[in-house]
């Protein structure tokens, strides 16, 4: 837990108004609950934009697994349709709502992609271990690989499992759009150009370098090009 110091542009009535209701609730919250907020030596800082405050936010790639489904795959006001195959072999399409009623998508959709996958697996092999009617897969599964195939033999447990064979969907497509097109050097040359430095906090060098090798690649897509320049 946390107890951040809430800092606004005060000149912006609508931000002013949202981050004043946060502090009133975080103040709240602590007259309510004593051990809160727990000791730490560093507070930590909420700041509350405005879209208009923070123009560049939209046009970078993010690692989260909401935001990266959402900006690679075809999800429509939170319908996404996709393509599996049954446990008879049989190729289905099916289309799903993406919200609170998917039992993994609350705890997944703020997770870095990679610890998305973790969770699913670890999860799906504590359904495992408990579910004696799955003891096919002692041991539990290591990958999304060996999950996809136990899932198969699995048919009883349609419902259930079809949530998981969903997320192993989507974040398996989602890594391979993004190794593709080249997704990675494209964010990280985005954060070095918003933040002035790199990752080691050393400062930018041979920026059009860089960014001119990004532009004549054929694998990275123009409108990531686009949003790169922008």
């Amino acid at each position: 837990g946390e107890y951040p110091a809430v800092r606004y542009c005060a000149a912006n009535d609508l931000v002013s108004g949202i981050a004043t209701l946060i502090q009133r609730k975080l103040d709240q919250f602590r007259q309510l609950v004593p051990s809160y907020p727990p000791s730490s030596e560093n507070q930590a800082i909420m700041l509350v934009f405005e879209r208009s405050q923070d123009v560049m936010a939209p046009l970078l790639h993010e690692y989260t697994y909401q935001a990266m489904v959402n900006d690679l795959l075809p999800i429509k006001n939170g319908h996404y349709k996709f393509t599996f195959t049954t446990g008879a072999g049989a190729e289905q399409t099916k289309e799903v709502v993406l919200n609170e009623n998917d039992m993994l998508w609350p705890t997944l959709r703020h997770l870095h992609i990679a610890d998305t996958i973790n969770h699913v697996l670890d999860n799906f092999n504590t359904f495992l271990s408990e579910n004696k009617a799955a003891g096919m897969a002692k041991g539990g599964v290591k990958d999304l690989g060996q999950m996809s195939d136990a899932l198969k033999q699995m048919p009883q447990y349609r419902e259930l499992l079809g949530k998981y064979s969903l997320h192993i969907q989507m974040a398996r497509e989602a890594m391979k759009l993004f190794d593709d097109q080249k997704l990675e050097a494209l964010s990280q040359q985005e954060q070095d150009m918003v933040m002035g430095e790199d990752s080691e906090g050393k400062p930018v060098k041979n920026l059009i370098t860089h960014i001119t090798a990004l532009l004549r690649d054929p694998s990275i897509l123009t409108s990531d090009k686009l949003r790169l320049l922008l």
